[in-house]
């Protein structure tokens, strides 16, 4: 299984994320004992290739087979928090999205403050909240090292493309 887990990864370098989720699917197959750690980190990454595929099906009940596993949430690829609010993300229940982040901290989603900061300002650009998008990148950008230029180019476009500024996204 583990091994089958290494093989997904390299799939999804290769962006065949429909190839990740069903060599997931496959080591899950293999009757690894549930609710083991790497039961859980197999699930959580099949959840994060069901969600790169649009299959939120798939992921919602990975993310509910977890959940009902608490004691084993430390090992996950992805924490549950964020994975639920990637599904809403993806899924257009933004809304949604946005307040299971407001509920919690980056911490508490398990996620560094980039990938959190990231998520927050993808889902306010999904809800047409382009100022409140731009002023928590801003303040991002003023705080977290990590952020990089490349990410905050790439959210600036996002934004400008939400509302519709096609020259911007072009600077």
């Amino acid at each position: 299984a583990a091994v089958m887990l290494s093989e997904a990864a390299l799939h999804e370098s290769k962006t065949d994320f429909e190839r990740a989720a069903a060599v997931c699917a496959a080591a899950l197959d293999l009757d690894l004992a549930a609710p083991s750690p790497f039961w859980a980190c197999l699930k959580s990454h099949r959840a994060h290739y069901a969600i790169l595929c649009h299959d939120f099906a798939t992921a919602e009940t990975d993310i509910k087979a977890i959940e009902q596993r608490t004691d084993h949430q430390k090992n996950l690829f992805e924490p549950l928090l964020a994975l639920r609010a990637r599904v809403c993300c993806e899924s257009g229940g933004a809304e949604r999205g946005l307040a299971i982040l407001d509920a919690a901290t980056a911490e508490d989603a398990g996620i560094g403050r980039t990938r959190y900061v990231i998520l927050c300002v993808q889902l306010l650009l999904q809800l047409g909240r382009f100022d409140e998008a731009g002023i928590m990148l801003d303040q991002a950008q003023n705080e977290i090292a990590t952020l990089s230029k490349p990410t905050v180019h790439s959210l600036r476009a996002m934004q400008a493309l939400a509302q519709g500024d096609f020259k911007a996204t072009r600077a």
